[in-house]
């Protein structure tokens, strides 16, 4: 296939978010098809405007000429905007399918444009796609067609996160030793639920050689140092900051259980972190929360538990549970591998994606 891919943020300047999501779909549909990619302009205030303007007209002339010259099959969008839907407009005048695929806050936004933007994109797109099921419940009440949508879950590389043979060489790098270590990693913001993984230790403290790590930075750093000193956790807490992407599978084989204590706050929910994708893909058991889409990446009680937000009492059980049952910590970090190569791996996702963009150049 030829196909002209639009993308919000590209290539990544971080890795995780959107433009790593971007990225890799990219990069796998490159093995098989011609693509050509157009970055929306990352520009502010009234240049944000124009700058969309002319980013519009831009690709409509290519779509065009492409069109002409039968150099495009099919346009492909990855996140609703309204600079996308004007876009969708243009490839409908032109014959062409579009595809349009939902992440995170795109999805979540109650913004009148981007709620506008959304509802275009249900009425122009021949095909949608979303990352979880817990999304497809919202398109389809804000008036999406359930025969145009398909849930496409996962996207983590199995190949660069998996299990170690060294875990114990990372935890001494890590000066954690023989502790029990419980890890937490992303940007460090009220949504993550980093508070209530601190506050999971007051329940623990009777585990003398517990440990939480804390990776990331973020604008609730200071808060966390000083939740940590006020429940007197602050010698079971350790604040490592940003580490590398090279770093992050040795962080993670270095983790006995991986804590992941998502909470919604208002439309600022998490779509379906990569995190505990890539926890998972390193055989790391997940103790995370009924939040979202975490039910369709953890199986509860199967590659992890699932409890309720903000409850770090039951945190702390399921912690508890996996401390003293060695077997049962084991067996889960064997099906959480196995989970991450069955269904969220790349090749799984992105095969899933291909095969939905021909359906809809077969639509057609």
């Amino acid at each position: 296939m030829n196909i002209v891919l639009l993308v919000a943020e590209f290539p990544p300047t971080m890795y995780a978010g959107l433009a790593n999501y971007s990225y890799n779909i990219a990069k796998r549909l490159k093995t098989n098809n011609n693509v050509n990619f157009y970055i929306l302009p990352q520009v502010s205030s009234i240049g944000r405007y124009f700058g969309n303007i002319k980013f519009i007209i831009d690709v409509g002339r290519k779509l065009w000429e492409k069109k002409t010259r039968k150099e495009v099959d099919l346009v492909y969008a990855i996140t609703f905007g309204l600079q996308f839907s004007f876009i969708a407009f243009f490839a409908k005048l032109l014959g062409l399918p579009f595809v349009s695929h939902g992440v995170g806050l795109d999805v979540y936004s109650y913004d009148p444009l981007d709620v506008f933007a959304r509802k275009a994109s249900y009425f122009l797109s021949d095909r949608i796609i979303c990352g979880t099921y817990f999304q497809k419940r919202i398109l389809e009440i804000e008036g999406a067609p359930k025969e145009k949508i398909s849930v496409v879950v996962g996207g983590v590389d199995c190949k660069i996160f998996k299990p170690s043979t060294r875990p114990d060489e990372f935890r001494k790098a890590l000066g954690v030793g023989d502790k029990f270590v419980l890890l937490a990693l992303g940007r460090l913001s009220k949504r993550k639920g980093f508070d209530d993984a601190i506050r999971t230790l007051r329940h623990l403290k009777d585990i003398d050689e517990i440990v939480l790590l804390l990776v990331g930075e973020g604008s609730e750093k200071s808060f966390l140092k000083e939740l940590a000193g006020s429940l007197h956790v602050e010698n079971k807490v350790r604040f490592l900051g940003f580490v590398s992407s090279n770093s992050l599978p040795k962080i993670y084989n270095a983790a006995d259980v991986f804590v992941a204590p998502f909470k919604s706050i208002g439309r600022d929910m998490e779509g379906f972190p990569l995190v505990v994708q890539e926890a998972q893909a390193c055989g790391v058991p997940v103790v995370s929360t009924l939040n979202t889409g975490l039910p369709e990446l953890v199986e509860n009680n199967v590659s992890g538990f699932l409890v309720q937000e903000s409850s770090p009492q039951q945190l702390a059980q399921k912690i508890r549970e996996l401390y003293e049952n060695n077997d049962l910590r084991k067996k889960m970090a064997q099906n959480a591998r196995r989970r991450a190569e069955d269904l969220l791996n790349w090749r799984t996702v992105v095969n899933k994606i291909e095969n939905i963009l021909h359906e809809a150049l077969v639509l057609r």
